[in-house]
C-alpha cells in the first residue's frame, strides 16, 4: 500500500542486511585490517560486559552466531523514526548483560552480533557503515535501488507495510542497519548475490570460509537442517537442493510487515531473491519453489536423500518432564504407553497440544494428518547430547519435495530442588513502564508477564522463558538450544524496590493501578504511566509527541495511538498507558460528559 509496485520499488529486506555486513567484514579481513579469530575487544575497547567471558568473543563468532550474546538489543532498534543512538545503546546494553552461552560453543541466532560487526566496520574503516557499503558495494555494482534508514525515503520509492491495526505503518527504521536495516529490491539483491558468488567482492579464501558449516561437528544435536550457519548465511547446505546434488546457501529476513529470502547455488551460477510486503506469505517457500522448478526445467535430476540417523531415547522415565524454549514450556507425559504433550498457558495451567503419539523406530508420531506445534505429520524424537535431552522434530518434506527437514525445538528442564524467595512473586503480574516512544510496535516484547513456578522445579521460573534462579535477586536463562529456539533471552533481576528488570525492559507490579479519571495530563518523565480504564473516552487529544496504549485482559495491545484511529468502545478494567516527550499534553473527554 502507498506505492505502485515496480521492479524499482524498495522493500525492507530485514536480516538479509547481514550478508552486506559479512561482505564488509570479509573485505576488511582481505585488506589485513581484521582477523576472523581475533577478539573483538582489540578493536572495540568500549565493549565490556560484567561476564568476563566476553573477552573471548571473536570476529568470527559475531558472523556465525556463536558469540553467546543475549540476542537482540530490541528497545529503540525497530522504530518509526530514526534513532541515531542505537549502536551506543547496544554497548550500554552489553555493559549490563550476562552472556547466555559460552562463546564459540554453538550457534544461536543473534542480531546483536551483527550490530557489533556493523560497529567494527565503522571503527576499522573510519567510515560510517552506510558510506562503506555504498562505496565498496552499491556504487561499484550499480545498485541504484538500495538504501539505508538514515533519512526519510521519498514516498513512492518504497512500499509501506500494513500494521496490525487500521493505519499503515510509516517508514520503517531498523537502526541496527548491519543486522536488519537495509532497503532493496529483488533485482538489486541478485546483483549483490551474483557479485558475492563470483568472487567480485570477497576472494576465494574468504568465500570458502563464509560458505562452510560453522557448527562444531561433535555437537550432533545441532544439525538443524534449516540452520547450518556459515558466516552470514542461515544455511550453507539447504536440504531441498541436496536432492539435486547441489550446495545451496540462503539468508532470509523479516521485519514488521516484510519478509524476504535470498539464495545462491554456485555450481549453477544462480542467484535468486524474493521480497514480500506481508507477514502472512513465506518468501522462503516461494523462493525455494521457484528455484526448484528452474532446476527441473534445466533437466537436473532430483532424488530425495535420507537424513542422518540420530540416537534417540524412548523410555518414559527418561522423557517425562518439562521442556522449554524461548517461547513456551511443554510438559511431556505418557498415558497407556502413548506420548502426550501439553503447553503451559500464559497465566498458568496446561493446555493439551497432542496425545496418542506412538513410538516407531525411536520416533513418536500420531495418525496421518495429526498436528503438533501447528505442523502436520511431525515426528518427535528425544535426542541426548552430553547431560542434556532435546526434543527434536522432523518435518516430512519441504515445499515441493519429500526432502525431510529437522529442527531442535525444546530442551528438557532439570530441577535442582533448591527453593528461593522468588516463590513469593508467583501469581503476580508485572507491567512494562519504559518502552521506547517511537518503537515500531508495542507488545512485541511482552508488555506484561507473570512469574510462574511448577511444583518440583522450585529453582526455575517458567516465564517469560525458562530461567534458573541464581540467588535472591537474579535468574538466568536455563536453556541452550542450537539454532533459533533459545535466541533473544536475557537475565531477569528482582530489584530492591520490588520491580523487575528483564534485559532492557523494566516492569512494575500492576496491582492497585489508579482508575483513569484525569482529564488532562502533562508528561514530566519518559515512563509509561498506567491506569485502569472505566468510562469510555470520547475524545483523545495529544499536544506534542506522545503515545497511548490500551491492553486487553490478556495483556495484548488492543489500541496504539500511532497505528489506530479508534479507541475501543469499552475500556472498563483494561490497562491504559500514556507516555511521550517531556511536557507533551494529553487531554481526555469521557463519553458521559457529552450525554
Amino acid at each position: 500500500k502507498g506505492a505502485k509496485i515496480t521492479e524499482k520499488t524498495m522493500f525492507s529486506i530485514g536480516s538479509i542486511s547481514k550478508m552486506f555486513t559479512t561482505a564488509a567484514v570479509m573485505m576488511l579481513v582481505q585488506e589485513g585490517k581484521l582477523s576472523l579469530d581475533e577478539p573483538i575487544v582489540k578493536k572495540l575497547p568500549m565493549f565490556k560486559m560484567p561476564d568476563a567471558r566476553y573477552k573471548n568473543i571473536t570476529v568470527r563468532m559475531l558472523l556465525n552466531h556463536s558469540s553467546g550474546l543475549p540476542g537482540n538489543c530490541f528497545k529503540g532498534k525497530y522504530t518509526n523514526a530514526r534513532n541515531r543512538n542505537h549502536l551506543k545503546e547496544e554497548i550500554e546494553y552489553a555493559a549490563q548483560s550476562r552472556l547466555k552461552d559460552q562463546p564459540g560453543k554453538f550457534s544461536v541466532y543473534c542480531n546483536d552480533g551483527f550490530s557489533l560487526a556493523e560497529l567494527l566496520v565503522e571503527v576499522v574503516s573510519g567510515q560510517s557503515y552506510s558510506s562503506f557499503i555504498y562505496e565498496k558495494i552499491l556504487e561499484p555494482l550499480g545498485m541504484e535501488h538500495t538504501d539505508f534508514p538514515i533519512h526519510e525515503i521519498m514516498d513512492g520509492k518504497y512500499i509501506k507495510a500494513k500494521s496490525p491495526f487500521d493505519l499503515d505503518f510509516p517508514q520503517e527504521y531498523v537502526n541496527g542497519i548491519g543486522s536488519g536495516g537495509i532497503y532493496s529490491t529483488a533485482a538489486d539483491l541478485c546483483h549483490f548475490l551474483d557479485a558475492l558468488r563470483e568472487g567480485r567482492l570477497v576472494d576465494e579464501a574468504g568465500l570458502t570460509e563464509m560458505n562452510r558449516d560453522q557448527q562444531p561437528k561433535e555437537l550432533v544435536v545441532a544439525d538443524n537442517t534449516t540452520e547450518r550457519y556459515g558466516l552470514g548465511w542461515d544455511c550453507v547446505s539447504m536440504r531441498l537442493f541436496e536432492g539435486f546434488g547441489k550446495q545451496a546457501l540462503c539468508k532470509s529476513g523479516s521485519t514488521f510487515g516484510f519478509n524476504s529470502h535470498s539464495l545462491i547455488i554456485p555450481d549453477c551460477q544462480l542467484s535468486a531473491a524474493v521480497v514480500l510486503c506481508t507477514d502472512k506469505g513465506s518468501a522462503s517457500k516461494l523462493n525455494q519453489a521457484l528455484v526448484y522448478e528452474i532446476l527441473k526445467a534445466q533437466g537436473c535430476a532430483f532424488e530425495a536423500t535420507p537424513l542422518p540417523a540420530l540416537k534417540t531415547v524412548v523410555h518414559p522415565v527418561e522423557i517425562t518432564g518439562l521442556y522449554g524454549n524461548k517461547d513456551q514450556i511443554v510438559r511431556a507425559r505418557f498415558e497407556h504407553g502413548d506420548l502426550t504433550l501439553e503447553i503451559r498457558e500464559a497465566q498458568g495451567g496446561w493446555r493439551p497440544e497432542v496425545s496418542g503419539l506412538q513410538e516407531d523406530h525411536g520416533w513418536f508420531a500420531g495418525q496421518p494428518g495429526t498436528s503438533v506445534f501447528g505442523m502436520a505429520d511431525l515426528k518427535i524424537g528425544f535426542v541426548p547430547q552430553g547431560d542434556e535431552l532435546y526434543l527434536v522434530y522432523q518435518m516430512p518434506g519441504s515445499v515441493v519435495s519429500e526432502q525431510a527437514e529437522r529442527q531442535v525445538f525444546l530442551q528438557k528442564l532439570k530441577p535442582s530442588g533448591k527453593v528461593s524467595g522468588w516463590k513469593n512473586l508467583t501469581d503476580k503480574t508485572w507491567i512494562m513502564d519504559n518502552e521506547y516512544l517511537q518503537q515500531r510496535t508495542l507488545g512485541n516484547v511482552p508488555m506484561t508477564f507473570t512469574v510462574q513456578m511448577e511444583k518440583g522445579y522450585d529453582d526455575l521460573l517458567l516465564a517469560p522463558y525458562p530461567l534458573r534462579i541464581l540467588n535472591d535477586y537474579e535468574a538466568v536463562p536455563a536453556i541452550e538450544i542450537p539454532g533459533n529456539y533459545s535466541r533473544e533471552m536475557s537475565s531477569v533481576l528482582w530489584l530492591a524496590d520490588g520491580s523487575i528488570q528483564n534485559g532492557q525492559y523494566h516492569y512494575v507490579l500492576s496491582e492497585n493501578l489508579p482508575s483513569l479519571d484525569v482529564r488532562e495530563m502533562t508528561l514530566r518523565d519518559p515512563l509509561i504511566h498506567w491506569y485502569i480504564g472505566a468510562a469510555p473516552i470520547d475524545t483523545l487529544k495529544i499536544d506534542g509527541v506522545a503515545r497511548v496504549v490500551v491492553l486487553d485482559e490478556n495483556g495484548q495491545v488492543e489500541f496504539d495511538s500511532q497505528l489506530s484511529s479508534c479507541l475501543p468502545a469499552s475500556l472498563r478494567g483494561k490497562r491504559i498507558g500514556f507516555f511521550g516527550e517531556l511536557n507533551s499534553k494529553i487531554s481526555l473527554q469521557y463519553l458521559e460528559e457529552n450525554a
